[in-house]
């Protein structure tokens, strides 16, 4: 029998209550309940101390059993008390529920990029590092090298509560160094006693668990270092793509020895920074990836490998121009196919590095990159797609321009002076023009009629009915009004066509220029003077001085209004030579420009080098659309409003709404502001405007208003024998007109046309709607891209794409565009091609276009 145990006198003195405890030795039904008494707890009621012995008494009567019996945790808080006026400081607070209570859980460690969680290793690390050495040391010591280890126990007594209790604590010491040597001599000097081999499957364990254990301290600590190299690796980046970005700037400056330098410098930026990269071991590399912010070294050396590309691009452009201006100013036979020549070479050599520099940068992630270096990389994001674009032209350019140069025989083109303050369908009044002949990238001859367009008047044959809205000024079609079509390639047929039917030969291409071009050209030459004439034009005064010359101050009696056009031809063409030497670059910029801008229009009576026109969008055509894509095209032709088109400003807003079954309904308003004062020469006129709008074909006008026809008793008696022309004819085969508003409605180029008056006067607004309905409706597809979890997990979603294009007409300057998309339920945006705000049921866009431009969003209602 086990003898009781008395509890300690001093629980005596400091307990006033206690709690009777009903528990049986052998009873091992677990309570029911939930109360005090279902599982066996029972509060008695409150007494003073004469019950307190008693209570005692059954304690240590009942003695162990009510600890090895009851748990802890089924116990109630007792609150003791030191008599009836002083509360005792001590109380045992044990739970009442049947339960344990849970472990405690640790939180979860975040770790981001200011966190130092690797820094526990140089504090509670040391300690555990250093016991496991020796623990280690140990081992190595008695199994491997069997060296003597004394491990020695001792017994130490603990006064812990309830019972006292004996630990055994053992410890490990080196035999000594005599003991050690006996050990060796009985091990090695014994006879005939096999060697003692080294234990290698122990070895091997220890190695093992020894690699396990410290392998991760070592690769962490290397990991940090790593992390600290990329940071000084990224900074070095950032600071080689600033480098970039002002050689780059330095270029467009036209300052080409600064860019040199300045990409010499990323260069080396980028080479320092991979040379410290390079210096990780590759598994390093590898373990960063699985810590926190792992993907920040693989972006950071994507980063490295752009950067170095660019640097290289940015060299190979600076060298190359550098070595062209300078070999082309030492020779003497410098052409401008000479320099296109050289300039798409350079093209063809930094394609590759151009390539590699875009597939890695792509690979770059915004956020692994310092927020004080995004400006940097947000800057080469957007030059890179203008450098490409500039590298691809060069190079398709390198597969025409033998051809118009002249460098695969004599090329003779028709060079049409289009004058855009007043504007027709191509771009402008055709007044002047030029017979040029080019061969080997040189000009052999340059013919500039001193009369203009109007010398082939009296020459020309054939007798055609013109379009109905020239009728206000001439109902015969003449040379000077060929230009009737927006699409070049058409007008340039029908243009060459009524000079050969004048008297004129045959020519290999039409090309036309216009004021905004001449300027541009004048801003690179320079002032020009023009002695003969009594003045130096300049890029300021070059539309009001031509324009004076030709119409006003010309000599009336000889009558030869474009004799100026023809003696500044000459003079500016070898003023533009004369500065390709230094300002080839300039020249070419302003060409490319003009060209997108639709300046420049040019025209190859060649299909293959016509198609090539095309695709480079420098022909001047209307280009044919993709299905399901809406399509603006206005086209302005001013007939008798004078030079007004320089002094009027453009506004359009277009809104598309789209019906609860799909249909689309566009707006479309039009707004045109005179700033001209009323007499100004040339422009204080009244802007008379034959507006045509080109829509996708088969749109269904729904209304039209604020559009003013002028009288018909301005319009002037067509000739019975003028002949319709087949092209116009077959144009106009399917013309109706609207009953309410008059609006003429054909078909044109792939498009329907909506075709009215628009007249301003100086000082005034004119504003024109158009309301229309599309032929297609918007009622979305779904979206197999997941297919077939899609469809398993009924995922699938119908997806809307909306298709705008908008066909700048050639010769018009900016035009402010606005365009809105709303539709009857919410939309979900997927992808948008350019920026746009969102709305309540759709969005907005707002630019100013001076170029062909397409917008295309894809959304979920």
């Amino acid at each position: 029998m086990r003898p009781q145990t008395k509890l300690p006198a001093s629980l005596s003195s400091i307990m006033q209550d206690i709690t009777r405890v009903r528990v049986g030795r052998n009873d091992q039904t677990a309570p029911k309940g939930n109360s005090a008494e279902d599982i066996g707890l029972q509060t008695p009621p409150r007494h003073s101390g004469a019950g307190i012995t008693r209570d005692l008494s059954e304690i240590s009567r009942v003695g162990p059993s009510i600890v090895s019996a009851t748990p802890l945790f089924l116990m109630r808080s007792i609150p003791v008390k030191l008599g009836e006026h002083q509360l005792s400081p001590h109380v045992i607070k044990l739970q009442s529920r049947r339960t344990p209570p849970p472990p405690t859980l640790l939180e979860p460690l975040v770790v981001g990029r200011e966190s130092r969680w690797f820094y526990w290793m140089n504090e509670i690390s040391v300690l555990s590092i250093l016991g496991f050495l020796f623990l280690f040391g140990i081992v190595v010591a008695k199994h491997i090298f069997r060296i003597p280890v004394l491990e020695i126990s001792q017994t130490l007594k603990t006064g812990r509560f309830p019972l006292p209790k004996q630990e055994e604590q053992s410890s490990f010491k080196l035999a000594p160094f005599k003991a050690s040597l006996q050990t060796a001599s009985v091990l090695f000097e014994r006879p005939n006693q096999e060697f003692n081999r080294i234990p290698w499957s122990q070895v091997a364990a220890i190695a093992i668990v020894g690699f396990i254990i410290l392998a991760p301290l070592r690769f962490t600590a290397e990991a940090v270092r790593m992390q600290a190299v990329r940071a000084e690796a990224v900074d070095a980046a950032a600071a080689g793509l600033t480098s970039f970005v002002a050689g780059g700037q330095a270029v467009i400056d036209y300052d080409f020895l600064k860019a040199g330098n300045e990409f010499e410098v990323a260069v080396n930026r980028f080479q320092d920074a991979s040379l410290a990269l390079n210096n990780v071991p590759t598994v390093l590399k590898m373990l960063a990836t699985a810590l926190p912010q792992g993907q920040e070294p693989i972006s950071g050396e994507y980063l490295l490998e752009a950067g170095a590309a660019l640097a290289r691009v940015g060299q190979k452009v600076s060298h190359a121009l550098i070595f062209l201006n300078q070999s082309n100013g030492a020779t003497t036979d410098f052409s401008a196919a000479k320099f296109l020549v050289d300039l798409s070479a350079a093209a063809s050599e930094i394609q590759p590095d151009l390539d590699e520099a875009i597939e890695a940068i792509s690979k770059v992630r915004f956020e692994d990159v310092p927020i004080e270096h995004r400006p940097a990389l947000e800057k080469v994001h957007a030059l890179l797609p203008v450098i490409k674009s500039g590298v691809n032209q060069l190079l398709r350019l390198n597969e025409i321009m033998p051809d118009l140069l002249g460098l695969q025989g004599r090329r003779r083109y028709l060079v049409m002076f289009q004058n855009n303050h007043e504007l027709r369908a191509s771009g402008g009044f055709m007044g002047s023009f030029a017979v040029v002949d080019v061969q080997d990238g040189k000009i052999q001859s340059l013919n500039v009629p001193s009369g203009g367009t109007y010398d082939l008047q009296g020459s020309l044959v054939p007798r055609l009915l013109a379009p109905e809205p020239l009728w206000l000024i001439n109902p015969r079609w003449e040379f000077q009004d060929a230009n009737w079509w927006s699409d070049w390639p058409t007008s340039a047929k029908k243009i060459a066509w009524f000079y050969r039917q004048a008297g004129g030969e045959s020519v290999d291409g039409v090309i036309a220029i216009d004021i905004d071009l001449m300027e541009s050209l004048l801003k690179i030459t320079g002032p020009i003077p023009m002695p003969a004439y009594n003045l130096t034009l300049t890029a300021d005064n070059f539309a009001t001085e031509t324009q004076a010359e030709v119409e006003i101050r010309y000599d009336k009696q000889v009558n030869r209004p474009k004799q100026f056009i023809a003696d500044l031809a000459p003079l500016l063409i070898g003023r533009l030579e004369a500065d390709l030497r230094q300002n080839g670059l300039r020249v070419a910029e302003a060409l490319s420009r003009a060209l997108t801008e639709k300046h420049l229009l040019i025209y190859r009576d060649e299909p293959d080098i016509e198609s090539r026109l095309k695709d480079l969008n420098w022909a001047g055509a209307v280009p044919s659309m993709p299905p399901l894509t809406d399509i603006i095209g206005i086209v302005h032709t001013n007939i008798a409003g004078g030079k007004s088109d320089a002094v009027i400003s453009d506004k359009v807003e277009h809104s598309v709404v789209k019906q609860t079954n799909g249909t689309l309904i566009d707006t479309l308003t039009i707004t045109r502001t005179h700033t001209g004062s009323k007499g100004e020469q040339f422009s204080g006129v009244r802007n008379v405007d034959y507006l045509r709008v080109y829509v996708p074909a088969g749109s269904r006008l729904i209304e039209a208003q604020g559009f003013t026809a002028p009288p018909e008793s301005l319009y002037d008696t067509p000739p019975p024998d003028l002949m319709v022309d087949e092209d116009l004819g077959n144009s106009l085969r399917n013309l109706r007109r609207d009953d309410v508003s008059g609006v003429s409605i054909y078909e044109e180029f792939g498009r329907t046309v909506f075709a009215n008056w628009l007249m301003v006067d100086p000082g005034e607004s004119t504003t024109v709607t158009l309301r229309y309905e599309l032929p297609w409706r918007l009622n979305g597809q779904i979206d197999n891209s997941w297919e077939p979890w899609s469809s398993y997990f009924g995922w699938s979603e119908k997806t809307n794409t909306y298709r705008l294009r908008w066909d700048k007409q050639p010769g018009t300057g900016p035009t402010i565009f606005t365009h809105s998309f709303s539709s009857a339920t919410p939309i979900h945006f997927r992808f948008s091609s350019v920026k746009v705000s969102d709305t309540e049921h759709g969005w907005e866009w707002k630019e100013t276009l001076n170029s062909d431009t397409s917008l295309s969003v894809t959304y979920v209602d």
